[in-house]
């Protein structure tokens, strides 16, 4: 099975995993501490997860949420607060995994795995929610994906994916990391009914999300664990002004039924 590689967070926690294990002062031990205490909040994840939970909250029924390429699980974290849900975080970093269970093992109805996307399906119960957050962009072999996906979707589950918009400079930024055969997906939401359409999945609605710019940030070396109250303030501020471009797409689909 084809791996897939996790950028920018992965990196960025597995260094922060290897300071950890350094044993760093004291101060850069509450630092770190903090930095992952606030990871629920970071942006854009933040922002994504909250208005998944709001789509999510609406279905007013307990839910089986499978978080597929789950970073260091702050996403998770996010939608375990949605009342009666039961959530899976997977991800093939084990340092990730790792990170994720010792920063929410307060959460009881959180849960990590290391696993790869590819292997998650089929799982031993029926899920009512997959989602991928920025995961498609850094896989190969999508259409096997999502031909797992469909064949094991239960008919009243969603799909729910997020994606970069490539016409950012965060998304230039983000494609030039890896110069290996991931990042090289890209899709605009004007595609998203026709290329999950051809693979099975209606389109029930889309959002945009995040209007700020967040990689290569030249403020970010001084605000540290202040950058994302900055990035959360700017961000309204350009949505009301109607600035910038939206860094991601939220796609909400649901299994085509065969007529």
């Amino acid at each position: 099975m084809p791996n897939y590689t996790i950028i920018n967070q992965t990196h960025f926690l597995s260094s922060m995993t290897k300071k950890l294990e350094t044993k760093p002062s004291f101060i850069r031990q509450a630092k770190d501490k903090l930095i992952f205490q606030l990871s629920p909040y970071f942006y854009p994840q933040y922002n994504y997860s909250r208005k998944i939970n709001r789509f999510l909250k609406a279905q007013k029924r307990p839910l089986t949420i499978i978080d597929a390429g789950c970073g260091w699980g702050e996403t998770s974290a996010n939608f375990a607060k949605i009342p009666l849900a039961n959530v899976y975080g997977y991800e093939l970093d084990a340092d990730c995994i790792e990170r994720a269970k010792q920063n929410f093992r307060h959460i009881d109805n959180l849960s990590f795995e290391v696993k790869d996307i590819h292997q998650i399906l089929p799982t031993p119960y029926p899920f009512d929610v997959f989602c991928m957050v920025c995961v498609m962009t850094v896989i190969t072999n999508q259409d096997q994906l999502l031909q797992q996906i469909h064949h094991a979707m239960p008919p009243d589950a969603w799909l729910i994916v997020v994606n970069p918009n490539p016409d950012t400079k965060d998304y230039k930024v983000f494609q030039s990391l890896d110069n290996d055969s991931t990042n090289k997906f890209e899709i605009r939401p004007q595609d998203y009914e026709t290329y999950f359409g051809q693979r099975g999945f209606e389109l029930i609605k889309i959002e945009a999300t995040g209007y700020v710019r967040r990689a290569g940030r030249a403020e970010e070396r001084f605000l540290k664990i202040a950058l994302p109250f900055y990035l959360h303030a700017q961000d309204f501020i350009y949505k009301r002004l109607g600035l910038g471009k939206p860094i991601c797409h939220i796609g909400y689909f649901k299994k085509k039924q065969t007529q």
